[in-house]
């Protein structure tokens, strides 16, 4: 086949294979040239060809090559149209949008291109307005629909934006699309389970991550969803299974050791949960620390098995550490418990203290109520009682409102954990 007839064939890996040959003979030719050998002969090429060696070569720093590959082209070709679209993708690569529309603008035409427009939507992408990005993305999407060439990963790319927006329905639409295209698209399958996680249809969302694992059964995000979905459905088994899994894969992804430590606490396996965290807090330090916010989510947990074992001092600090992290309001339970059995911490801020963990959702329940306002200091069972409130909340503690946030702000920490 001539370099024309590949371009032709519907199959890519023969064209690219067909790409990397000329490019290598033309790497051959420009060495002949510098040494003006009168055999040097350049390969038969079409502009699509070549300008897939411009790009090639930009992209492999060869700039020798990239500089004689312009050089060709505008010596040996009367329409230069592929040399300004080749300029105009390395200035989309080096991140200068502007310049690759304003190249592709100057073609004959290249208004209208689609290439154009996937540059003006990511152009809007980077000056965050989602709504122009949207609008040129549906534009793109119905040239794609009147071509009939439709592509999964730029209907993922939509559904991202209108997921950004806030449009439940659109962003499904394109992950079906995308799906309808490519059944086996692992990304496609992960957007569709966050979307069902999203609006709580966990079951579906369970079934869609099962069939992205028979597909890419090394796919440590799809692994630590399944976690947290199995952990929602009550089975704790499979949510273990699934983070222990995801560790096995990759065991600097630290994420599954907290959650599978939560767990164990919720199933007062304080032993196992102990081993767990302190693991996580170790290989947390050995990746330079990039989890820490992790650390301070399982801090309190922490703090309460180390009451466990009549460690106080060491709880009190865990529990400071805590405070920074969404489950801060079980820190607060833990310095209740703390003033109730006469450690000596202030009672400068103990009240405010007490008002902000009823604000919270697990500390709306009444029998918390109960248990801060009339506690039993000989009461032998009293840290049972305050752990099961942790393990059996009424509420999934989540995230607190700005004003829970503004009260915590006010108290003095330094002043309060001074007890020692």
């Amino acid at each position: 086949m001539d370099d024309r007839q590949y371009w032709e064939s519907n199959d890519n890996e023969l064209l690219w294979k067909h790409i990397r040959d000329v490019y290598a003979d033309f790497i051959v030719y420009c060495q002949l040239k510098k040494t003006d050998d009168p055999n040097a002969s350049a390969p038969q090429m079409t502009e699509d060809t070549l300008g897939s060696i411009i790009k090639m070569s930009w992209n492999e720093g060869r700039k020798d090559i990239y500089n004689e590959a312009l050089r060709f082209a505008r010596d040996n070709y009367d329409n230069q149209d592929f040399v300004t679209e080749s300029l105009a993708w390395i200035a989309e690569c080096e991140g200068k949008l502007s310049k690759a529309i304003k190249l592709m603008e100057s073609i004959e035409g290249g208004k209208d291109l689609v290439y154009t427009d996937i540059l003006r939507m990511k152009r809007a992408g980077k000056r965050n307005n989602l709504l122009e990005e949207f609008e040129i993305g549906k534009k793109i999407w119905q040239a794609m629909i009147n071509d009939d060439c439709q592509d999964a990963n730029f209907a993922l790319q939509l559904a991202d934006i209108c997921n950004q927006n806030g449009d439940k329905h659109a962003t499904l639409y394109f992950v079906k699309e995308a799906l309808f295209i490519e059944p086996a698209n692992t990304a496609a399958l992960f957007h569709l389970a966050t979307w069902e996680f999203d609006i709580e249809l966990f079951d579906l969302c369970r079934q869609t991550l099962n069939k992205l694992l028979d597909i890419d059964s090394f796919n440590i995000p799809a692994w630590n969803q399944l976690g947290v979905v199995s952990r929602i459905l009550n089975d704790d088994e499979g949510a273990l299974h699934a983070f222990e899994y995801s560790l096995s894969i990759d065991p600097n992804y630290l994420p599954p050791l907290g959650y599978s430590g939560y767990i164990r606490f919720l199933h007062k396996d304080f032993k196992k949960a102990k081993e767990t965290f302190e693991k996580l807090e170790a290989q947390n330090k050995q990746n330079n620390n990039i989890f820490d916010d992790l650390v301070t989510l399982s801090a309190p947990f922490m703090g309460f098995i180390l009451l466990r074992e009549h460690r106080t001092e060491e709880a009190l600090k865990k529990f400071k550490e805590g405070m920074a992290g969404a489950h801060c309001w079980i820190s607060l339970l833990g310095i209740i418990y703390l003033k109730t059995i006469k450690v000596k911490i202030t009672d400068i801020h103990l009240p405010l203290a007490r008002r902000i963990l009823l604000d919270t959702p697990a500390g709306k329940r009444q029998d918390v109520q109960q248990l801060i306002n009339k506690p039993d200091a000989k009461d032998p069972k009293l840290l049972d009682k305050f752990i099961e409130v942790i393990v059996h909340p009424k509420n999934d503690d989540g995230e607190f409102d700005s004003s829970i946030r503004e009260d915590i702000s006010q108290i003095d920490w330094n002043t309060m954990f001074n007890a020692f």
